[in-house]
C-alpha cells in the first residue's frame, strides 16, 4: 500500500503563517495607529521566550512527573534582538541606564503635522529646526481620511519625501547662501550660471526660481541635490538620504528649515488626510562630531514600558493581519558586539531586552509582563 503524504495542511495554512522578520518598536502603543518608536533593521533575526520556569511537586515514590503537579516557578520573558544600525540612539538603546552627556534620543509620537494640503507645501518636524536633530531612520509618517479610524503609513519616496528648504525674503545683490559647500550669489539682474549668480531683483518667488535655476545645474550645482521652489521657497533633496543638507547664507534674508516632510503629488496622501508623525531625536544636540556612551546605574527611568516585535500575517485580507510579541518593563541586557576579522561582514548590536514585574500591578502570572497579540479578524 502506498503512502500518502500527511503535512497537517488545510485549506486556510495559507493565512496562518508569520511572513518576515518583523518590525521592532519600544514603548509600543497599538498597531496599526500610534505604535511606538521604531528601532530600525535588524540582521539574523529576533528570539522571543515567554521565559516560564516550572516547579515540578516529585512525592516520594514517584517514578516520574505527575499530571497536575506542575506549577510555573517564574515568567522572566525576553527579547533578544540584533540592531544592525549602529546609531548613537541604538548604543544608549541597547545599554540599560546608559549616559550620554551629549545625545538624549527623545521620542516623539503622534506628531500633527495638519492636512495633507498643509504637507504638499512642506511640514517642518517640530524637533527638527536645528538641522539633524531627528534620527530619521525611526521617523514614520502616517496619514488618515478626516473623520475614519483606518490609519496608513505613508511609505517614503513614494507617499512622502524628506527635504530641507530655504525661504527667500527679499535677497539683494550680494547676499549669499551656500549648499554642501557649494556658494550661490545673488545678483543685481541677471541669472548667470558659470558664475553661480542668481537673479535677486524680482519678487521673491522668482528670486527663488532663479535659484533652483543655479543650484539644478549638473555642472556648476550642487552634486545629488535637486530644488524645486513655490512662492519663494526652496525645497532641497539630500545628498545623503537621511542626512540634512549643510546650508549657510549671508545677508540675514534667508530661513532655512530642515527636516521637512514634503508630500509627493502621485502618492496616497490627500488633501483632506490628516497626517501625523513619530520619531526619535536628540534632545541635547551639542553639535559634537561624535557621541560619547558610558554605562550608569540603573534607574526607574530607564525601564521602558515594552519592547515590542511586530510580524504580518501572511493573509494581508485580515483586518489586523499582525502578530506582536510584547514584552513589559523592559531592561536591556548587551551581549558582546563580534567584529569579523576574517572576512567582509556586518556586526550587530545584539541586545536582549528583559522583562519585569511591575509591583505596583502585582506579582501573579495575570500581571506577567509579557504577552502576545494576534489579529485575525
Amino acid at each position: 500500500m502506498a503512502s500518502s503524504l500527511m503535512t497537517g495542511l488545510s485549506a486556510s495554512s495559507y493565512a496562518r503563517y508569520i511572513r518576515g522578520p518583523g518590525k521592532l518598536y519600544k514603548d509600543f502603543t497599538a498597531y496599526p495607529d500610534n505604535v511606538g518608536t521604531l528601532l530600525g533593521v535588524t540582521k539574523g533575526g529576533s528570539e522571543f521566550s515567554w521565559g516560564l520556569e516550572h516547579y515540578d511537586v516529585v512525592p516520594d515514590g514517584a517514578q516520574g512527573l505527575i499530571k497536575n503537579h506542575r506549577l510555573v516557578a517564574a515568567c522572566k520573558p525576553t527579547l533578544k534582538v540584533n540592531l544592525l544600525e549602529a546609531t548613537a540612539n541604538n548604543l544608549l538603546y541597547s545599554v540599560g541606564g546608559s549616559n550620554s552627556a551629549d545625545q538624549t534620543p527623545t521620542d516623539i509620537k503622534g506628531e500633527y503635522l495638519g492636512l495633507g494640503s498643509a504637507v504638499t507645501v512642506g511640514v517642518v518636524l517640530q524637533q527638527g529646526t536645528t538641522g539633524g536633530a531627528v534620527d530619521e531612520s525611526t521617523l514614520e509618517v502616517w496619514y488618515t481620511a478626516t473623520g475614519l479610524d483606518d490609519h496608513a503609513k505613508a511609505v517614503l519616496d513614494t507617499d512622502y519625501k524628506m527635504v530641507d528648504q530655504i525661504t527667500l525674503a527679499s535677497v539683494t545683490t550680494g547676499d549669499t547662501v551656500t549648499i554642501g559647500g557649494v556658494t550661490f550669489t545673488g545678483h543685481v539682474d541677471t541669472t548667470t550660471v558659470a558664475s553661480r549668480e542668481f537673479d535677486a531683483s524680482g519678487d521673491d518667488t522668482a528670486d527663488a526660481a532663479a535659484l533652483v535655476t543655479c543650484i539644478n545645474d549638473t555642472t556648476y550645482g550642487v552634486s545629488g541635490v535637486t530644488a524645486t521652489s513655490a512662492l519663494g521657497v526652496v525645497s532641497l533633496t539630500r545628498a545623503t538620504a537621511g542626512t540634512p543638507n549643510t546650508i549657510t547664507q549671508t545677508g540675514d534674508h534667508m530661513t532655512m528649515a530642515y527636516q521637512v516632510v514634503q508630500e509627493i503629488v502621485t502618492g496616497s496622501i490627500v488633501d483632506t488626510d490628516l497626517v501625523t508623525a513619530s520619531y526619535t531625536y536628540d534632545a541635547t544636540d551639542s553639535g559634537d562630531a561624535y557621541t560619547v556612551v558610558t554605562p550608569g546605574q540603573i534607574a526607574s527611568a530607564d525601564y521602558w514600558t515594552n519592547i515590542a516585535l511586530v510580524c504580518e500575517l501572511s493573509n494581508q485580507s485580515y483586518t489586523y493581519p499582525y502578530i506582536v510579541f510584547i514584552v513589559k518593563n523592559v531592561l536591556a541586557n548587551p551581549d558582546s558586539i563580534s567584529i569579523p576579522g576574517e572576512r567582509a561582514g556586518e556586526t550587530v548590536l545584539s541586545t536582549t531586552f528583559e522583562g519585569f514585574f511591575d509591583p505596583s500591578d502585582g506579582l501573579t502570572l495575570a500581571n506577567a509582563p509579557v504577552e502576545v497579540q494576534i489579529g485575525i479578524t
